[in-house]
């Protein structure tokens, strides 16, 4: 690979980059939101019956599980 190539693939790189930079802060946000705050999931199994039963939608608060 010579010089100039490099400079070529560092141009495009940062390209990329620039046009991924405004999607950074919503995935950031979702993250938190998921991993602070609480995840929504479905209830794959009936383990839970009778309070809870198969395709149940629930949200589940992270803090409490540490």
């Amino acid at each position: 690979m010579a010089l100039s190539d490099l400079g070529e693939t560092a141009m495009k790189n940062l390209q990329i980059f620039r046009k991924l930079l405004p999607a950074l802060p919503p995935v950031l946000g979702v993250l938190f939101i998921h991993t602070a705050l609480g995840a929504a999931y479905i209830v794959p199994s009936a383990s839970m019956q009778p309070t809870l039963k198969i395709g149940d939608e629930i949200i589940v608060s992270a803090p409490s599980y540490g």
